[in-house]
């Protein structure tokens, strides 16, 4: 999948399956309007997004948390966290945010369009890493929340990623994730498309299949926070799990 999102990235690849994708499907998702605009004045670059959900706005968030923002792409959600901190929540403790991606194209642009932003805000510390999901490179129980909005179901090796996810958040710690469930489980054809892959159709999940896989993992009752269809088979759907042991 590394090699497909860089040429992704670089706008050599036309992917069959068909996508929305930029400040349209941004708005889609709920992401405010003041954010998007505020976004588009500072010359975001939204060929980048490609979200499956709006986690930030369901209050899973507090003032001073650590959080890992894990396959950031461009980084949208930190710029909504940033967003958060500064216009709505007035905080005197902001967020610390690691955004972390495996394709060091999209974190070097990244880095290149906060560069370009005037200043950010004094209680706001966004940090950039290129790094493997199963391999990280933090100490055991550092943050408090990991966000993945459109990754989880990149993975094939699910339990794999969890443990590795378990061993990053502090216990108590949350674990949200935004993406594409299925109705009923897919067949073995599907998962032979890389493109089916790469825009989280293949690795897709049933909630039934999802909770579980949580449970067994080390992580508490999960919450169901919205939930979209996008046909009689797919939807989106934002849950959040609390790390219980």
């Amino acid at each position: 999948m590394k090699s497909y999102y860089r040429e992704l990235y670089r706008g050599k690849i036309n992917p069959t399956v068909k996508v929305c994708s930029g400040s349209v499907l941004a708005r889609r998702l709920g992401y405010s309007l003041e954010l998007l605009d505020w976004l588009t004045d500072h010359d975001f670059p939204w060929d980048y997004i490609h979200p499956c959900g709006n986690p930030v706005r369901k209050g899973l968030f507090e003032p001073g948390d650590f959080v890992l923002n894990l396959g950031c792409g461009i980084g949208l959600d930190a710029c909504a966290l940033m967003f958060e901190a500064t216009e709505e929540l007035k905080a005197e403790v902001g967020y610390v945010v690691v955004n972390v991606d495996v394709v060091s194209e999209v974190l070097e642009r990244a880095c290149r369009w906060v560069a370009s932003l005037r200043e950010l805000p004094d209680d706001f510390t966004l940090l950039w890493v290129c790094a493997d999901a199963l391999k990280l490179p933090f100490t055991h129980e550092t943050f408090d929340v990991v966000l993945m909005n459109g990754v989880f179901n990149v993975f094939p090796d699910k339990k794999l990623l969890l443990e590795e996810l378990r061993r990053v958040i502090k216990k108590g710690g949350r674990l949200v994730i935004a993406d594409i469930f299925v109705s009923t489980s897919l067949p073995d054809y599907v998962k032979t498309e890389p493109d089916a892959w790469a825009w989280c159709i293949a690795g897709a999940l049933t909630e039934e299949e999802f909770f579980e896989l949580l449970r067994s993992s080390g992580f508490g009752p999960c919450r169901g926070l919205d939930k979209e269809a996008i046909d009689d088979a797919f939807y989106r759907g934002v849950f959040a799990a609390e790390r219980v042991s």
